[in-house]
């Protein structure tokens, strides 16, 4: 059955937000179903040289699992208990959230308060039947050329359509991070794809090509360049 929201938009600097009042999120749609699984829809208004853009993200995919303390220590996971002693956490679905490391209820925000909504309705399922997701990066080969250039191959950790404008972070090398923004997605030539006219992205597990710099007041400046 078909449902209908509404989107604030406002006006700032001549660019329209879809955050709130003290600008703390983007506006989110969360779907949960009846096993605890939920869905984050994270939904912004941005614009790229001028043209105006609707994003739709489909940005977590989890599952709310019941558990014990010993095995999501185990397993690396932050928990949450409600008053009557359920232990539970957020389980990854999607392998593009499973990067190592990656543990929802360190994020904070909504993440708590949709867990705690689930455990209140009784919306889970046992760790042991949950399927996780698997962090498994796309492989890609960086041509040589491109190496005595100066790029290094990275795997994009995370990239939001609308955090910063458009960013998100590649891992490279031996554990570091590069934080990237859309107007540093380049074609083979090195041209932006936003002066192009079109939507930049990259996606989690994939590898790809990345120069890292700093404009002239010393902030990142990173290129990016899918493989």
């Amino acid at each position: 059955e078909p449902r209908h929201f509404e989107v604030a938009c406002n006006w700032d600097k001549h660019k329209p937000h879809t955050r709130g009042e003290k600008g703390d999120y983007d506006f989110s749609i969360v779907v949960i179903d009846s096993e605890g699984v939920f869905i984050e829809l994270e939904i912004a208004v941005t614009t790229r040289n001028n043209r105006f853009w609707l994003s739709v993200q489909e940005k977590w995919a989890a599952q709310v699992a019941r558990t014990t303390s010993a095995k999501a220590d185990q397993l690396g996971f932050t928990t949450l208990e409600s008053e009557n002693g359920v232990i539970a956490l957020a389980a990854p679905l999607y392998a593009e959230n499973s990067r190592p490391g990656a543990d929802f209820l360190k994020s904070g925000g909504m993440m708590h308060g949709v867990i705690e909504y689930c455990i209140e309705h009784g919306l889970s399922k046992p760790l042991s039947k949950c399927s996780l997701g698997k962090w498994d990066p796309i492989p890609a080969v960086l041509p040589e050329e491109m190496a005595k250039d100066g790029w290094v191959l990275g795997t994009v950790s995370f990239f939001s359509f609308s955090w910063g404008g458009g960013s998100g972070h590649v891992a490279y090398g031996n554990g570091q991070s590069a934080y990237v923004h859309f107007s540093g997605i380049v074609d083979a030539e090195g041209v932006p794809l936003s002066d192009k006219g079109e939507f930049p992205v990259i996606h989690p597990m994939t590898q790809v090509a990345l120069k890292l710099g700093t404009d002239p007041k010393g902030k990142p400046d990173n290129k990016v360049r899918t493989l």
